[in-house]
């Protein structure tokens, strides 16, 4: 038996480019179109469960054969055979359907992934390095062999979105290292390619404008504008319309800077920031104690945060006394940060040995940044969460919490602290404290004190999106009420999208979702609006997802529901998480959030939606079904304990469990006693419709219902540094 693993180890699965296998450094011949489909799904979806009738729809798509279970399981076995002796080690049988097993080294695309993140948050030249070795590794197209077969599409789109992405990083290295002039040429080739692509077109800009071509950079914004004008109505980002500004006025952040220590303080990251904010508590003491050797003491406190901020990107935003403010342009370097500042300061030998503790305060937002610095909402909520601490601890908000990657959790371990009311703001925040090895954990429940910065008002632009678009324009309050816990939840962008038939309407409805946007920009969200005609609807709402790095598109349901062609069309095509309102003319209701949950694919994006408008206002319900006509009398709790697992340990959002009989009655029942049902549609949905239960809450139902569609790419709850879904943000497990 260890023979055979170790000769399932040795393989090597290639899909950056044809499907290929090496065995040794000796390429694998796998007959058969089939069987290069079926391992071609297996790699895709490597180490999870892919249930038997997900893999047949796929191989098959319309045309099943008669006894389809029979021929999968001849596929199967066929490729096990052409995987040789290993084969049975690699592709296990395990209900309800398969598993590929492979270690991180044996597929291309795992090698690709852990170096693009490996490159993150290191000196340029390593970036650049390591990207380069990444895109190496890319051989042509994905799965370029099967790129006629329909169930490749969606992975090859997402494939390549991730490759481009890595590109921009790789990129946006080189242009730090000072390689502008050389990158011209190669981002006026990407820009062509990908006209609607805004971190390419600043790219370009700013490697102009370095290369000594400054009418070339200006030129090129007014083309960037002209263009998003033009196909979608929309201006320039607020990033892109800062460097144009400091283009035009020839801002000397935008140069190399001369004195490499001081670069990662030359730019402020837009966008979604961490903000990390410092303060040595108990300062007034350690002034009594030292007089004038305070100085000295304060000067060394400053030099080591300095230092290992700015050894971590860190962004210098001020300095008040004994409290130092950063933001940085990614979570993990602001958390990495936090964790090696206490480690640091408390190895520190200080004047007469006296004791120096600092608390910090860690919180993700989108804030407004101006000439004079950052401001907004967020700005002060992560001071407050900095007060709330004690010296020696680290509290982070609920927003960054939720945006440190699962795989992180060796690493950063964090302590759930509950709902706490900070000062001046209207919201309570969930505060998690940061658990540091080697350093003390117990620490009394957080405090409320002065914040030693004082600043205003609302949010800007993320990087991801959620799209609103209704059928009908008097539906937009209705989406919007589902749209905005969840896009204050997640730190996200709302964009509102009138598509019209018939332009004489056009003024009336750019005017009503203008007003909309400005009613939203009072209540402190990041919003953007647009309105044009359209021949096609699901053409330009597929169009819109994919420009707009848009995570959740809502929108609400025809009379018809998924018999309507665009709807359908819609769902099949967009990239994102779709979510299709059925009912709530009257609004939503306060009350639980209700999710039938059986662990399939889709129920799983209606688990995080649902968590996300919950939030920790409203109880979460998980329905599943009872025991009491299963022939062994087992119902569904243990899967919605795993369910509920994972919504706490991903969102911080506790699930209660809901036990309803076979059928559509209790369903029913229960999401009439609910504010919101959420349900995520089958794995058949293409073929089946919505099914008879899925169709009973939808239309006999007194609540409004959600019915949602998972997409190809991350998720509302993803982190920004992923960029496909080959990882979760949910798992039950």
């Amino acid at each position: 038996m260890g023979a055979l693993v170790a000769s399932a180890a040795a393989m090597e699965f290639r899909i950056l480019g044809p499907l290929e296998i090496s065995d040794g450094g000796v390429l694998v011949a796998v007959p058969g179109v089939k069987e290069r489909g079926l391992l071609a799904i297996l790699l895709l979806h490597s180490n999870e469960l892919v249930p038997a009738d997900r893999l047949i729809d796929q191989l098959w798509s319309d045309e099943p054969p008669a006894k389809a279970k029979k021929s999968l399981q001849v596929r199967v076995a066929n490729l096990r055979k052409a995987l040789g002796p290993g084969g049975g080690a690699l592709i296990v049988t395990q209900s309800p359907g398969y598993v590929l097993r492979v270690e991180s080294d044996q597929l291309d695309l795992q090698r690709f992934e852990r170096l693009v993140a490996a490159a993150d948050g290191t000196e340029p030249g390593v970036a650049a390095a390591t990207l380069r070795e990444a895109l190496a590794l890319w051989r042509g197209s994905p799965l370029a062999d099967l790129g006629y077969e329909e169930f490749v599409q969606g992975p090859i789109a997402r494939l390549e979105e991730l490759r481009l992405a890595a590109v921009e990083k790789r990129i946006e290295a080189e242009l730090a290292m000072g390689s502008s002039a050389d990158l011209v040429q190669e981002l006026s080739g990407l820009v062509a390619e990908h006209p609607l692509r805004e971190r390419l077109r600043g790219q370009l800009m700013l490697a102009l404008y370095r290369a000594g071509r400054q009418a070339e950079a200006l030129s090129a914004y007014r083309e960037t504008r002209r263009v998003l004008d033009e196909e979608l109505g929309l201006e320039p980002s607020p990033a892109l319309q800062r460097l144009e500004r400091a283009i035009l006025s020839q801002d000397p952040a935008l140069e190399l800077d001369a004195v490499p220590e001081a670069r990662p303080s030359a730019v402020a990251p837009t966008g979604t920031v961490t903000f990390l904010f410092t303060d040595i508590e108990d300062s007034s003491q350690l002034v009594r104690l030292l007089g004038e050797r305070y100085g000295e003491l304060l000067t060394a406190h400053r030099l080591v945060i300095r230092d290992v901020c700015r050894e971590r990107n860190g962004y210098e935003v001020d300095a008040q006394g004994d409290a130092l403010f950063f933001a940085f342009g990614r979570v993990l370097d602001a958390i990495e940060s936090a964790t090696t500042l206490q480690h640091a300061l408390a190895a520190r030998d200080w004047p007469s040995n006296v004791e120096v503790n600092v608390r910090i305060g860690v919180h993700t937002g989108t804030p407004s940044l101006s000439d004079d610095g950052y401001y907004g909402l967020d700005v002060i909520r992560g001071a407050r969460v900095c007060n709330a601490a004690h010296g020696g601890q680290v509290l982070v908000s609920d927003v960054t919490r939720a945006l440190i990657p699962n795989d992180q959790g060796d690493r950063f371990a964090v302590r759930d602290l509950g709902k706490h009311a900070l000062k001046g703001l209207d919201r309570p925040e969930w505060l998690f404290q940061l658990v540091i090895e080697g350093l003390r954990e117990d620490f009394p429940p957080p405090r409320t004190a002065a914040a030693p910065f004082d600043v205003g008002m609302p949010a800007a632009a993320t990087n991801r999106s959620i799209l609103v678009c209704p059928h009908d324009l008097d539906r937009h309050e209705a989406l919007i009420a589902i749209a905005e816990p969840i896009a204050r939840r997640s730190s996200r962008e709302l964009i509102l999208i009138a598509l019209i038939g018939e332009s004489e309407r056009l003024t009336e409805a750019a005017e009503l979702v203008d007003r909309r946007r400005l009613e939203l920009l009072t209540r402190g969200l990041a919003v953007r609006a647009a309105a044009f005609v359209s021949a096609s609807r699901a053409e330009d709402l597929v169009r819109t997802v994919a420009e707009q790095d848009v995570d959740l598109l809502l929108v609400d349901a025809p009379p018809t529901l998924l018999d309507d062609e665009t709807l359908a069309d819609t769902l099949a095509r967009a990239a994102c998480d779709v979510a299709v309102l059925v009912g709530g003319d009257r609004g939503v209701a306060p009350g639980p959030v209700l999710v039938p949950f059986g662990g399939a694919e889709h129920d799983w994006a209606a688990v995080e939606l649902a968590a996300r408008i919950a939030g920790t206002d409203e109880p979460l319900w998980l329905a599943g079904l009872s025991g009491e006509r299963s022939t062994d009398g087992r119902d569904a709790s243990r899967i919605l304990a795993s369910a509920s697992l994972a919504v706490q340990r991903a969102l911080g959002v506790a699930a209660q469990p809901l036990l309803v009989p076979p059928g559509s009655e209790g369903l029913v029942r229960a999401a009439d006693e609910a504010g919101l049902a959420v349900v995520g549609l089958s794995d058949r949905w293409q073929k089946d419709g919505l099914g008879q239960v899925r169709r009973a809450v939808a239309l006999e139902a007194r609540s409004p219902v959600l019915l949602v569609r998972r997409g190809l790419r991350p998720g509302v709850l993803a982190p920004p540094e992923s960029m496909t879904r080959f990882t979760w943000t949910i798992r039950a497990g």
